[in-house]
């Protein structure tokens, strides 16, 4: 029972938190602003992220082998 009231009251203080943050900056009138401006570094590195990641390692063979 203590462990479902610690994280209610943790999710409660998350969500306080995050409307706070929202509301600020709605209020800052940070909201509906369009962002024009692209960098050719970031737009390559995103065009790029599966290729960029290294290859995964799975175990094939030996005694962890599923």
């Amino acid at each position: 029972m203590d462990r479902r009231v610690t994280a209610l009251a943790l999710g409660a203080g998350v969500a306080a938190y995050v409307a706070w943050r929202l509301v600020r900056a709605w209020k800052a009138g940070e909201f509906g602003q369009a962002h024009e401006e692209f960098d050719p570094v970031e737009l390559a590195s995103d065009d790029s992220f599966p290729a960029s990641d290294p290859p995964s390692h799975t175990v094939t063979t030996g005694p962890l082998a599923g």
